[in-house]
């Protein structure tokens, strides 16, 4: 965008709001609390490790860790894991194109699953099925049965 097209933009901007990166403490709640919204509560699918590393990577910005935790959840979905490992994660990170290389853990590579050119046609996705949980959840707090709702 040109300086001209960005003041523009500005101009219709009503209100700005600046997010400070969460602690990890926070982000665990705010995964959560993201989890709990899709009824997923009882079946937590990242274990505290997993969660410590998705803080570091996305550095508590909660734009990043949605992208990250969408990946992950992608990724296990794919490799039929319940539970999503710190591995998972440096998978995620690198197909996102977050960083360049398998990172470093003590002095460890983290193993990588399955490349993201490894992906397999599935009906619904983990994401997908997120959505729809969601939508359920909405659609019936609204009182609107399931045959009633407009995607």
């Amino acid at each position: 965008m040109t300086p001209g097209e960005m003041s523009a933009l500005r101009q219709r901007i009503a209100r700005r709001a600046l997010l400070r990166p969460l602690y990890q403490k926070e982000s665990r709640v705010y995964v959560d609390e993201r989890l709990r919204i899709a009824e997923l509560e009882r079946t937590k699918p990242f274990s505290g490790k997993t969660l410590e590393a998705i803080h570091g990577y996305s550095e508590g910005v909660p734009r990043l860790i949605n992208l990250i935790c969408e990946e992950c959840l992608l990724i296990g979905f794919r490799a039929r894991r319940e539970m999503i490992q710190p591995e998972i994660v440096g998978e995620a990170v690198i197909s996102l194109g977050l960083v360049d290389q398998i990172p470093i853990v003590e002095n460890k590579p983290l193993p990588v699953m399955a490349g993201p050119s490894a992906k397999l046609e599935a009906p619904m996705s983990m994401v997908d099925v997120l959505i729809e949980a969601m939508k359920n959840k909405r659609a019936s707090s609204r009182g609107v049965s399931q045959n009633e709702q407009v995607l």
